[in-house]
């Protein structure tokens, strides 16, 4: 991997990646000090890869930092390469700041070794370890993703702090379909984006919150706001349908450390 915002991203496998629209990433942490990205075997359906270009990187930054507070070039000089993972990483200094950098390596694995007489690793994780890789590969992964088909819910790994979610309020749902080039419903005359709003008995024929009909051409995205009182129309959209539309999910990111809108 070399110095060029343009790399094409690869699984760690190596298999090409096809790149996603910059509002449609998502980027979870790695593992502190390894050259990895999240353990394969916590990740279930949607795999994290490397963040390569300069780019993807200072948007990581501003995605989990608000702030890319290096100040400096992005890339890691030659000589510090062995010292930190490869493509995009995160590292925390001794003053509390923190740096995303790229470490552009190519060939073999770095392996944590600092230049002679550099200062100690800064990562408390690094703390009297003779090596360590000074930081923590950002990873990256699809913020948007589909649920069940004509179903209710369906995101993977929903269960986990770290994995998808219903989308459940308009505005992150028109987000969400503006990024997908996927037209709202209401751009269409005669057709209500928000479910309900004539007549309550709809909501009981699609899934709840944010959902596409990818049957129709072109999809159409909706909002069917989350009700309590379904008992008076008969029904229970909590069930698992069939309905009409695919539920539209988005990753829970524990890594991210201020607010941020993530676009």
């Amino acid at each position: 991997m070399r110095r060029d915002a343009a790399t094409e991203e690869r699984s760690e496998a190596g298999h090409r990646v096809v790149p996603e629209p910059m509002c449609n990433l998502d980027f979870p942490l790695g593992k502190p000090g390894e050259n990895l990205c999240k353990d394969t075997a916590t990740v279930t359906t949607v795999s994290h890869h490397i963040t390569e270009s300069a780019e993807e990187c200072k948007k990581a930054a501003m995605y989990l930092d608000s702030v890319n507070k290096t100040g400096q070039d992005v890339y890691v000089g030659v000589d510090w390469e062995n010292a930190y993972p490869t493509g995009c990483f995160r590292r925390v200094k001794s003053d509390g700041t923190v740096d995303f950098m790229l470490n552009g390596k190519d060939g073999d694995e770095p392996n944590g070794n600092r230049p002679a007489l550099a200062p100690a690793a800064s990562s408390a994780f690094c703390a009297g370890k003779a090596s360590c890789l000074d930081g923590t590969r950002v990873c990256q992964r699809p913020k948007y993703i589909n649920g069940t088909a004509n179903g209710n819910g369906g995101c993977p790994d929903s269960d986990a702090d770290d994995g998808y979610q219903v989308i459940m309020d308009s505005a992150t749902c028109i987000l969400a379909a503006d990024c997908l080039g996927i037209d709202r419903a209401n751009v269409n005359p005669g057709i209500d984006y928000m479910i309900g709003l004539k007549n309550a008995s709809k909501k009981l024929d699609h899934p709840v919150g944010c959902f596409i009909t990818w049957e129709t051409d072109p999809p159409v995205n909706y909002m069917n706001p989350k009700d309590d009182d379904y008992t008076a129309m008969g029904g229970d959209p909590s069930s698992a349908g069939p309905f009409v539309g695919t539920p539209l999910c988005i990753a829970k990111n524990p890594d991210i450390q201020s607010s941020s809108d993530g676009e």
